[in-house]
């Protein structure tokens, strides 16, 4: 029977194992030391503690929420999508403090809350309902001066990753596309901006059937003959946000011309251009 300790105690004991094997001493004397200092207390771990998740508070919902009247309607539609889209009828008391703070009384935030609480949506939803206000009080501004409305950094391309996943929920869902394409006249676009790219160097036609092709054929071999796994990986937010195989066809002149993003595509890839 396992416990806390006794699998804490093998881990560590694993560790040792593993030094001691992958970094060989063969001075007697060095290995005796070694053996001490492994063996000392709280050299390799610590005792275990268990730490439990509290349970936060619900806020208000969205129709009580001190924020603008187009915020209400828009969280209110997007809270009864389904699949959903990550915006949920009753947020934490924390996220409401967000989106009032930010929508209804102008002013900055900082969250600091523990793990599992929705510091994402602290700050993603505030987010979300700036773009909309634009798209629905200056549409003509919101259409045509595109560029960078908001960026989110991180200090590593895991985290990354994950905010990738949920953007692609949200601004990849169809139903949310129609609401900015209705308000704004077209949908909110994202992109990634990382040291990856699909190869070195300056952009070829050569290097984009090269190198660029291969990776599109991998998706859109999923999306054409693996349907459960299509599901899932959008489920995750894992497939990319965008028609896959018109991006692909779009590039046409044996020239450095662009890849065309087309008009209700929401992910940005490689370089593009929008129609």
């Amino acid at each position: 029977m396992y416990s806390i300790d006794s699998i804490s105690k093998k881990l560590t004991r694993k560790l040792k194992e593993y030094l001691e094997a992958q970094y060989p001493l063969t001075n007697p004397e060095l290995q005796q030391k070694r053996k001490r200092l492994l063996k000392s207390e709280n050299m390799l771990s610590t005792d275990p503690y268990i730490e439990s998740t509290p349970v936060y508070q619900k806020g208000k919902v969205y129709s009580e929420m001190h924020i603008p009247e187009e915020s209400k309607e828009l969280m209110n539609k997007l809270s009864k999508l389904n699949p959903s889209v990550g915006v949920y009828k009753a947020p934490y008391e924390h996220q409401t403090k967000a989106l009032e703070s930010f929508l209804g009384y102008d002013k900055d935030l900082i969250v600091s809350t523990g793990t599992g609480s929705g510091k994402t949506e602290s700050f993603l939803h505030p987010m979300l309902n700036q773009l909309y206000l634009e798209a629905k009080n200056k549409p003509n501004q919101f259409k045509s001066k595109r560029g960078v409305r908001a960026l989110i950094l991180y200090p590593m391309n895991a985290l990354v990753n994950d905010q990738m996943s949920r953007l692609r929920l949200l601004y990849g869902n169809e139903s949310v596309k129609d609401i900015f394409i209705e308000a704004g006249g077209r949908p909110v676009q994202f992109g990634m901006y990382t040291s990856r790219t699909p190869y070195a160097g300056a952009q070829t036609y050569g290097k984009d059937r090269r190198q660029l092709d291969h990776l599109l054929d991998y998706y859109i071999d999923i999306e054409n003959k693996n349907s459960e796994l299509l599901i899932e990986m959008q489920k995750k937010g894992r497939m990319i946000a965008k028609d896959l195989n018109e991006f692909k066809n779009s590039k046409v002149k044996k020239t450095k011309d662009f890849y065309k993003t087309s008009f209700r595509d929401a992910e940005l890839l490689h370089a593009t251009k929008c129609k």
